[in-house]
């Protein structure tokens, strides 16, 4: 197909050529960051409002990711159950027919009045014509690709044409991407591992999306990976992640913790809740939570670089916390670091603020359990 059909296939409602579309897609295998942008740009592009992504993967918990324009409509679905028990997409991903769907190929227009989901949700929002592909990995794995709220089911039919000829493009980019996000999430938390640290990360929309041994044998019998979120069948513990996830990007919010009471299979412990920003947010391609435990039986001292990845501290900040873990006094430290005692005290001041904590010896209690392994650090 030339270069002038296709793009007459795929319509170029926003200005973009196929090249562009193309470019964009495998721009995003490798760098996942810029998905929900791509995403809302093949939407545009087909006269749809948004579009999503969402991955299931063998031993792994689910992930989506959004374009911008439906986030509200994602977050209102999910919050209403729908995915819970999805009657929507099913019909329109199974079987696994390598072609794009509309929902009028699975449910008529006069049964789509009669079920709930349509009914109640999808028609007086606008969403009740969208168009779907699934792309089946091997064993369990699956990824499902929708564009939602075209402008009406007619419209959504005749945008197959052009997604049709982009799926192939649209699977490869797609399946690299989650060969990519799990390589380097398993690839971190390794490292993290042989750190000593006990730690998960965690998604924007609370799932999981990967965890050291360490962290699975300290809180594994708490866990529940549920489809909205991780959960925890220890009610307190469970209702502290929420708040935080919740929280995490409110203006200066900071780490919290929570002490995990100790089982017959684990002793008590503390799990630190530590949003990713900036630095942290680039390297875990995320913008959820590190959850990091916190024994009792850690006697090693973090690595100041590891202090600046996760509490986004400055190196001057970062040097001045190592100094402290060390059992130097603050005078002691800012003679070390041949800084003013009232710069030192600045240094501090701002530590606390980013670390949630108040006082210096809760403040070496949280940042005890970040255990160097030699010289070894990671990325910033």
């Amino acid at each position: 197909m030339t270069k002038s059909a296709m793009l007459r296939a795929i319509g170029g409602k926003n200005g973009m050529t196929s090249d562009d579309l193309v470019d964009n897609l495998y721009e995003a295998a490798a760098r996942p960051s810029l998905w929900p942008t791509v995403l809302q740009d093949l939407a545009t592009t087909f006269g749809a409002r948004g579009a999503l992504i969402f991955a299931s993967e063998q031993d792994r918990a689910p992930r989506r990711m959004v374009s911008p324009g439906i986030v509200d409509f994602i977050e209102t679905y999910e919050a209403q159950g729908w995915f819970e028990n999805n009657v929507r997409a099913a019909p329109i991903v199974q079987p696994a027919d390598p072609w794009f769907k509309t929902d009028t190929d699975a449910v008529s227009i006069e049964r789509m009045r009669d079920m709930p989901v349509y009914r109640d949700l999808l028609i007086p929002a606008g969403y009740d014509a969208g168009a779907g592909t699934i792309f089946q990995g091997s064993d369990n794995d699956m990824l499902v690709v929708t564009l939602e709220g075209f402008g009406s089911h007619d419209a959504a039919r005749r945008a197959l044409v052009g997604l049709d000829r982009l799926r192939p493009h649209i699977g490869r980019a797609v399946s690299l991407t989650a060969r990519i996000a799990a390589v380097r999430d398993d690839a971190i938390l390794r490292g993290m591992e042989a750190l000593g640290a006990a730690a998960a990360i965690v998604a924007s929309d609370g799932s999981l999306r990967a965890s050291t041994a360490s962290f699975d044998d300290h809180l594994g019998h708490l866990m529940i990976e549920h489809r909205s979120r991780l959960r925890f069948t220890d009610l307190r513990l469970d209702r502290a992640f929420g708040e935080a996830l919740a929280e995490r990007t409110a203006p200066g919010q900071v780490a919290r913790s929570i002490a995990v009471a100790p089982t017959a299979s684990s002793p008590a412990c503390v799990l630190h809740f530590l949003p990713l920003r900036r630095s942290a947010r680039d390297l875990f391609e995320a913008d959820g939570m590190l959850l990091l435990v916190a024994g009792a039986n850690n006697r090693s001292l973090a690595n100041a670089d590891i202090l600046r990845l996760l509490f986004d501290l400055t190196p001057a900040e970062s040097r001045l916390a190592r100094h402290l873990l060390e059992g130097k006094s603050l005078q002691e430290a800012a003679t070390s670091e041949r800084i003013k005692y009232a710069t030192a005290r600045v240094h501090l001041r701002s530590i606390f603020s980013k670390t949630g904590t108040h006082r210096q010896g809760e403040l070496i209690l949280l940042l005890s359990e970040h255990r160097d392994a030699g010289d070894i650090a990671l990325p910033l």
